[in-house]
């Protein structure tokens, strides 16, 4: 439990282990497939600031987002079954609750603008980080936006102005970008929801691929049920997540007491 226990903390850490994990990825049935990677055929512009403008006007948009959700977790060596229970206030916060076998209680998480903050109730210590004590795993320019953006289904990093390259198929749109060292591809449906995104380092042989589907419509949004990330280097970590009783409402407050016996790092 102790080293799922490190995983759950550097998989909510925007996936960090996508440099440590690595395992082929699997099939994903029809009814869910997305479209095929964007072609070469490019939209007719000699820029594409309009095509971005109208991709990031078309972002899921909400105040608060709360959720519980069944996960699978499988890095290759044990396949556990999670339970959580999401609450996210916009530019604020997002709280995590983790639970095992649906009763035991595994850790409490709060991301936050500054810091990544973790109660790990199995091995009693609580964890504060800064997003800068992040890049000490990976290279990834991190911070609390790439966690909002993961759960609501939008562009995990922005997209330049300057810099991206807008494409189309049949089925959607498709954008590339570089940043830091990485690329970024991203395949949108016809209503310029995100539903493909993969990120991959230029200089590795390493990758993050997340996929959305089964999404629900409110206010002008479509937000995804289903959430599926792998994460590939010469290992892989795969974490499929399904989305239960969301609404877009404040549930209740939230709040980390730190017992006086649990073992206190921060960094």
């Amino acid at each position: 439990m102790k080293a799922l226990q490190k995983q759950l903390i550097l998989f909510w850490s925007c996936c960090i282990l996508v440099f440590t994990s690595c395992k082929s990825k699997k099939a994903i049935t029809q009814t869910n497939q997305p479209p095929p990677p964007p072609q070469k055929q490019q939209i007719k512009s000699k820029n594409y600031e309009e095509e971005i403008k109208l991709i990031n006007s078309h972002a899921n948009q909400t105040n608060w987002y709360c959720a519980k959700a069944t996960a699978k977790y499988d890095d290759g060596k044990q396949s556990i079954g999670l339970d959580l229970e999401i609450q996210l206030e916009k530019n604020k916060e997002t709280w995590i609750n983790v639970k095992a076998m649906g009763f035991i209680n595994v850790a409490r998480i709060a991301f936050q603008t500054d810091s990544i903050r973790i109660l790990d109730y199995i091995n009693r210590t609580y964890t504060s980080a800064s997003y800068k004590y992040l890049a000490n795993f990976t290279s990834l320019p991190l911070s609390y936006t790439q966690i909002e953006n993961l759960l609501l289904g939008n562009v995990l990093f922005p997209l330049d102005l300057n810099s991206t390259i807008v494409q189309k198929n049949n089925s959607g749109i498709g954008t590339y970008n570089q940043f830091s060292g990485f690329k970024q591809r991203i395949t949108y449906n016809h209503l310029f929801k995100v539903i493909q995104t993969s990120i991959q380092d230029t200089s590795k042989t390493q990758s993050l691929d997340i996929e959305y589907s089964q999404f629900l419509e409110e206010n002008k949004s479509q937000f995804p049920k289903k959430i599926d990330i792998l994460l590939k280097s010469d290992k892989q970590l795969r974490v499929e997540m399904l989305m239960n009783n969301l609404s877009f409402i404040k549930k209740r407050d939230w709040q980390l007491s730190v017992p006086k016996n649990y073992k206190v790092n921060v960094f």
